[in-house]
């Protein structure tokens, strides 16, 4: 071999390699890390040392893509900002003022009701103009005082009692923090994901046209749908009685969701937030790698793109997706374990632990079955 030859193999650089072979390369090294992942925990034996290493190759493969995790929390304190309003409708609803105007022995018509005529409009009637209504909807005041209000009544009724002073706003928040831990999390499918992306940034697929635009459709789609379902369900009560009692009465149903499923929106909202910091992060890596004119970004539309994209799924995702989803999956047919305070849940766990402890006492072969 002359010289010239094993002088340009040496020079070969990751910026000059064929994208399918990245990709595939990629591919490769995601198997072998998830097999190895799933082994450690099957086994249970490694130590903490293999498991730190473990994480940082996968930082390190996916090109630093666990800036995700900071752009949720991000996305959190946006979100958080936006449901303090929601803290001054709780408290509003421990006044004699609101428990006066709401009075079950109070009737009144559905179409009379706030909601119902924020709800129930001419548009509303005919599927075909219902979604594009819920679409703008969603830009204006997404969540309102009186959907917030309604949605709370139909949620302490369906699984507490009527008039129960229960805290809906304080179990939104821990119902979301709970989410956060799925949020943050990389799944399989999410690997899978990492290689397409990587796969679709040779030059020939021209991503910047239409990748970055991924995000937000689905955004969009998000919240057109939880605005529809906030919809239906006022169409449902209008249906079954044309009277209401104090508050029009919503019921929780997991048929209003997409194939029955509240936590199919979870795992959605979770692929646009990866998917949306991982370009960006792509971004970042590719800039600190390889210069801001580089293979990966030669045209100034490109950057253009993904940054305004990146920016507008983000301020759309805190301030109007992420307060509609945490209110709008409370509706289901079932409520979550998070109705529960984190001293109470400790507490029901103490109190099962001493109850299985007495009963090994008076009979262990019971305990053991």
């Amino acid at each position: 071999m002359s010289e010239t030859s094993t002088k340009s193999i040496k020079e070969r650089t990751l910026e000059s390699t064929p994208t399918w072979a990245v990709a595939t390369v990629c591919f490769v090294l995601i198997l072998v890390s998830v097999f190895l992942e799933h082994l450690i925990h099957l086994l249970a034996r490694v130590s903490i040392c293999l498991r730190v290493a473990l994480s940082l190759f996968k930082w390190v493969l996916i090109g630093r893509s666990h800036a995700s995790v900071f752009r949720f929390v991000s996305v959190l304190a946006e979100q958080e900002e936006e449901m303090r309003r929601w803290e001054s409708w709780e408290a509003e609803t421990r006044t004699l003022e609101y428990q006066s105007s709401n009075d079950p022995r109070r009737f009144k018509l559905v179409h009379q009701t706030s909601f119902a005529r924020r709800h129930l409009t001419c548009w509303s009637d005919h599927g075909i103009l219902r979604w594009p209504a819920c679409f703008l909807r969603q830009f204006y005041n997404s969540v309102s005082k009186v959907d917030y209000l309604t949605l709370r009544h139909g949620f302490i009724t369906a699984h507490l009692s009527e008039g129960s002073t229960f805290d809906f706003q304080k179990y939104i928040k821990r119902a979301l923090e709970k989410d956060f831990g799925v949020v943050v999390g990389i799944s399989f499918w999410i690997w899978i994901f990492l290689v397409i992306f990587i796969f679709f940034h040779a030059h020939a697929f021209y991503n910047y046209l239409w990748l970055p635009f991924i995000p937000l459709v689905m955004l969009l789609l998000v919240g057109t749908k939880l605005q529809g379902i906030i919809t239906k369900m006022c169409f449902d009560s209008n249906d079954k009685s044309n009277v209401a009692r104090g508050t029009l009465l919503v019921k929780p149903s997991d048929h209003f969701f997409w194939f029955g499923k509240p936590k199919l929106l979870l795992h959605l909202m979770h692929f646009i937030l990866f998917q949306n910091s991982f370009q960006v992060a792509f971004f970042t890596w590719t800039w600190y790698k390889f210069g801001f004119r580089s293979c990966f970004h030669e045209r100034t539309e490109d950057i253009v793109i993904e940054f305004t994209l990146g920016a507008l799924v983000q301020f759309l995702c805190g301030y109007v997706t992420l307060p509609l989803y945490a209110l709008v999956t409370q509706m289901g047919t079932s409520m979550g374990g998070a109705v529960f305070t984190e001293n109470v849940r400790e507490g029901l766990k103490r109190w099962r632990a001493t109850a299985r402890k007495n009963l090994a006492h008076r009979d262990p072969y019971t305990t053991r079955q």
